[in-house]
């Protein structure tokens, strides 16, 4: 399994109680989703009609389209 995946799994784990912790699935849905908008969010588009670099936008759709808040 990715590494990355593996440490997002980790902290899915919250406080259920005192002595107790579970695993999110919610929880670990939105750092997926957390993790793939701030990819889109560091990828950049090549505008060829005036040749510049320019940030894509995908990020905040990302995030609108499943909910999450930035």
């Amino acid at each position: 399994m990715n590494e990355k995946i593996e440490i997002l799994m980790k902290q899915s784990y919250v406080e259920y109680g005192q002595d107790t912790c579970i695993f999110s699935p919610e929880k670990f849905a939105e750092l997926i989703i957390r993790e793939c908008a701030k990819t889109a969010e560091n990828s950049f588009v090549y505008w060829p009609m005036d040749g510049s670099l320019q940030r894509n936008g995908c990020a905040i759709t990302i995030l609108g389209h499943f909910g999450v808040e930035e």
